[in-house]
């Protein structure tokens, strides 16, 4: 499996409630994407905010108006 989930809408999206659960033993880094140029998903030089995991070893993430063309979502390395 590819180490995100982004979402690039191509027709109206108002909203997007993203989680993703991780192994318990796990430590994975997930960034969050906000708006991201296709491109720019995969480009690991680019500073993001991190999303910390909860108890349940959840990341998650909510995203209100997403433009079209532009990817928003969680990647993790």
């Amino acid at each position: 499996m590819t180490p995100r989930y982004a979402m690039s809408p191509t027709i109206r999206c108002d909203a997007l409630d993203l989680r993703v659960r991780f192994p318990r033993d796990a430590d994975p880094r997930v960034e969050r994407l906000d708006g991201l140029p296709i491109r720019a998903v995969e480009d690991l030089t680019l500073d993001l905010p991190v999303v910390p995991l909860d108890g349940a070893a959840e990341a998650s993430a909510h995203f209100d108006h997403l433009a079209l063309g532009l990817s928003y979502g969680l990647r993790w390395t």
